[in-house]
């Protein structure tokens, strides 16, 4: 699932996700210069992620180990840190 995402342009890989508040209004902007709606958002433990996505509809944050096939498919883009990516692949024994 994460090459089809990637063969269809709809796979996002950024060094670091970095909110300076637990702010959903800022997180909605940054989607929106992405230009994203339907976005799973995979990062390690980060709190205000978290929170600052709560609150907007068809967007879900998980963190490396509770990434799935079936949270994959029911999002249109998927968001992955460089940290996230390099855990992803040493779990399925591949190379990043």
């Amino acid at each position: 699932m994460l090459s089809l995402r990637h063969q269809e342009h709809k796979l996002v890989v950024l060094d670091k996700i970095a909110l300076e508040a637990i702010k959903t209004k800022t997180m909605k902007q940054s989607l929106d210069k992405l230009g994203v709606a339907n976005v799973l958002i995979v990062d390690g433990e980060n709190e205000r992620l978290r929170k600052s996505t709560r609150n907007l509809q068809k967007t879900k944050v998980l963190q490396p180990g509770g990434l799935n096939v079936y949270d994959v498919l029911n999002h249109e883009t998927l968001i992955l840190t460089k940290a996230t990516v390099e855990a992803v692949t040493a779990r399925l024994g591949g190379e990043a």
